[in-house]
């Protein structure tokens, strides 16, 4: 049974190693080519992908892993983001204007400087964990305890 123990054990340290020395994941390159030249990358990961600067107006990146994305003074005016996944993204400066973040997670995401005129945020997570109601045009709308609007 000890035997048994130590080859466990043993197996869970060399697991842990291994995984450990992996590289941390990052996007697929023909993903990013796939937006660039069409415009179009549904359920795409472009995690830690850098598209700082891209002319994406009316791209459709719905339901695309963007975490940790450099998105800086990207023109996403238009875009369908919707229940993508931006968390820790960096969309500073970023052109958002009219763009669909229904269920988006933005979690952690640096919107400095960012264009949210009339961004429809209904339903996305904001980037500090809060939940926009329905309705968010513009800005993320939380009903305070009273249930009103702030």
């Amino acid at each position: 049974m000890k035997e048994g123990k130590l080859v466990f054990v043993l197996c869970a340290v060399l697991c842990a190693v291994w995984f450990s020395s992996a590289p941390l994941r990052a996007f697929k390159a023909a993903d990013r080519d796939k937006l660039l030249k069409t415009g179009q990358c549904q359920w795409c990961d472009l995690g830690k992908a850098d598209l700082a600067g891209a002319k994406l107006k009316g791209a459709d990146l719905s339901g695309a892993n963007l975490s940790e994305a450099v998105l800086t003074g990207a023109d996403l005016s238009k875009a369908d983001l919707s229940s993508a996944y931006m968390h820790n993204s960096n969309l500073s400066d970023a052109n958002l204007a009219d763009a669909f973040f229904a269920g988006a997670n933005l979690q952690g995401a640096k919107l400095s400087g960012a264009d949210l005129t009339g961004a429809d945020l209904s339903g996305a997570t904001w980037t500090d964990g809060t939940k926009c109601d329905k309705g968010s045009i513009g800005k993320c709308n939380v009903p305070n305890l009273l249930g009103q609007y702030e």
